[in-house]
C-alpha cells in the first residue's frame, strides 16, 4: 500500500503556499502555525482531494494542491486557468484568486509519467440546483448575497459553509458526487487510497437527514445527538457481528470435528509442554471474552498433572487448532476494546469505561457504581473517548487520518499523552496521522516530526 509523504499547495486562501513532508517511516507529522495560515482548510482539502468530492474543490480556497506517495506517484489538483508548469515552478509568487468557484484540472503521474488528466467544469446549474434545495428543504432562507439564516434559531452563516455542511445530503444519488466525470485511472488511484478527517466540532453528529412530510413545505433540520451515544450503539452493533461470525465458524469446525478426529494421521513428537501452554492462553481469552458477553462464563477443565498419552495429544491439538480459529474471530474487537479501555480509564477522574454486547458501551462512577449518561462526562472527556473510539473502530486500516486541533478541551497532562496515545491506536488499527495544532503540549518532544505553516507568501 502506497504511503503519502508530501503534501503541497499554492495559493491557499489566495496567498500562501505550504510544504508538508511526510517520510514513509514516520508515523505522524504535525502541522503549526498562526491562525489563518490555513492549517484547516488544508486538511480539508486533502480530504476532498482523495475522496473527489468536486462540490467541495471547486470552492475549495486553493490554486493548487498536490499529494506525493513513496512509490513515485503524484495527484494534483488545479483551479481554473493555472497549471502544473506554472505552478510548481521556482518563480511562482502570483496571488491567484480563489474566492469564485471554478473549473478543476486533475492530474496523476506513475513512475514519473502522466497518465492521465482531465479538467472538470463548475456546475454552475448544480448551484442553483443547490441553493433552491436549501429553500426548500430546510429553515434556512438567504438574507444577503452571501449570507443566509436558519429561522429555527437565527444562526446565521455564510453560503459555502451551508454548502459543505449539506451539499452531499442535498445530492443524493443524483449525481454520485460527478465522480463519474473524473477519468477511470484517477478514479482508481483515489478508490485504493484511504483518507479520515476528524474536525474540531466531533462532539455533536447530525442524524440522518428526515425527508420533508408532504404536509410542510419546510422540514426539520437534520437533527443531532451525541456522539458518545451513538458510539455506544454502534460498538453494541459491532460486538452482535463478531458472536454472528464466530458462531458461524464454531458451527462449522463442531460439524467436522469427529472426522477430522477419526481420520487425522498419528503425528509424533507432539510437544506436550506447548499444549499445556496454549490451552492456559485460550482459557485467558476466554475469561476476557466472557466479561464481554462474548461467550459464556464456564469453569476451567484442569488438564490432569499426569503424562498426557499420545492419543489425547492428537485429541487436545485438534481441539486448540479449532479453539484458536473459533476465538479469532474475536481478536480484532478484543484489540481494539482493550486498546480504547486502557487509553480512556487512564484518563477518567472518577470514572471508568466497560464494554460488553448486551449495553454496548458503559460509563460508571467508581464511587457510586452506579451507571452515568454520555452527558455526566467533561467535554475533554467527551473529546478522549470519542476520538479514540474514532481511530479504532471508524477508520479503515492503511488511513491517512487528519486531526484538526485534537487538544480541544484536553487537559495539559492528556495533551503530552496524545502521541504515546496515538503511536499505540497506529500499531493496533494500520494508520498514519497529519495532525494540526497550536499546542506544544501536543508536540512534546516531538518537534523533529513538526512542520510549521508560516505566513509568508513561500515557503521552502
Amino acid at each position: 500500500m502506497r504511503k503519502l509523504t508530501l503534501i503541497q499547495t499554492r495559493g491557499l486562501l489566495g496567498e500562501f503556499n505550504h510544504r508538508i513532508p511526510f517520510p514513509a517511516d514516520w508515523t505522524f507529522v504535525i502541522m503549526y502555525g498562526q491562525n489563518g495560515v490555513g492549517k484547516t482548510r488544508l486538511l480539508e482539502s486533502v480530504r476532498s482531494l482523495i475522496t473527489l468530492q468536486l462540490y467541495r474543490l471547486w470552492s475549495a480556497p486553493f490554486a493548487s494542491l498536490s499529494l506525493q506517495f513513496d512509490d513515485g506517484s503524484r495527484l494534483s489538483v488545479f483551479r481554473g486557468d493555472h497549471n502544473e508548469q506554472t505552478l510548481w515552478s521556482e518563480s511562482y509568487s502570483d496571488n491567484p484568486s480563489v474566492e469564485e468557484p471554478a473549473d478543476l484540472t486533475f492530474s496523476l503521474t506513475l513512475e514519473g509519467q502522466m497518465v492521465s488528466t482531465c479538467t472538470i467544469p463548475f456546475d454552475k446549474e448544480g448551484e442553483v440546483r443547490f441553493a433552491s434545495w436549501l429553500d426548500r428543504h430546510t429553515t434556512w432562507y438567504q438574507v444577503g448575497d452571501d449570507l443566509w439564516e436558519d429561522t429555527s434559531d437565527g444562526e446565521v452563516v455564510s453560503y459555502g459553509s451551508l454548502r459543505n455542511r449539506y451539499q452531499a445530503i442535498a445530492q443524493g444519488t443524483a449525481r454520485r458526487n460527478e465522480i463519474e466525470e473524473v477519468s477511470d485511472d484517477i478514479r482508481r488511484f483515489c478508490d485504493e487510497l484511504k483518507c479520515h478527517l476528524i474536525e474540531t466540532q466531533r462532539l455533536l453528529t447530525r442524524s440522518k437527514y428526515q425527508q420533508p412530510s408532504p404536509s410542510r413545505s419546510v422540514s426539520s433540520r437534520p437533527s443531532t445527538t451525541s456522539t458518545v451515544t451513538e458510539y455506544s450503539q454502534d460498538l453494541e452493533v459491532r460486538l452482535n457481528q463478531a458472536l454472528a461470525t464466530n458462531s458461524r465458524i464454531t458451527q462449522q469446525l463442531d460439524r467436522s470435528f469427529p472426522r477430522r478426529i477419526l481420520i487425522q494421521p498419528s503425528v509424533p513428537g507432539i510437544d506436550e509442554s506447548e499444549i499445556r501452554a496454549r490451552y492456559v492462553a485460550q482459557n485467558d481469552r476466554r475469561t476476557r471474552l466472557a466479561a464481554l458477553g462474548l461467550i459464556e462464563a464456564q469453569a476451567d477443565f484442569p488438564l490432569p498433572d499426569q503424562e498426557i498419552e499420545g492419543w489425547q495429544q492428537g485429541v487436545l491439538r485438534t481441539y486448540l487448532d479449532d479453539t484458536d480459529k473459533k476465538l479469532a474471530s474475536f481478536d480484532d474487537v478484543l484489540n481494539k476494546i482493550t486498546l480504547l479501555e486502557e487509553i480512556v480509564n487512564s484518563r477518567f477522574l472518577r470514572k471508568k469505561i466497560s464494554v460488553n454486547a448486551q449495553s454496548g458501551l458503559t460509563i460508571r462512577s467508581e464511587r457510586s457504581g452506579r451507571t452515568l449518561s454520555p452527558q455526566a462526562l467533561s467535554s475533554g472527556e467527551q473529546h478522549e473517548l470519542i476520538l479514540i473510539y474514532d481511530l479504532l473502530f471508524n477508520v479503515p486500516p492503511g488511513s491517512i487520518v487528519m486531526i484538526d486541533e485534537p487538544e480541544i478541551s484536553l487537559h495539559v497532562v492528556w495533551q503530552q499523552r496524545f502521541l504515546q496515545d496515538l503511536t499505540k491506536v497506529a500499531k493496533v488499527a494500520s494508520l498514519r496521522f497529519v495532525i494540526a495544532t497550536h499546542s506544544p503540549q501536543i508536540i512534546h518532544k516531538s518537534w523533529n516530526q513538526t512542520v510549521e505553516l508560516d505566513a509568508e507568501l513561500e515557503q521552502s
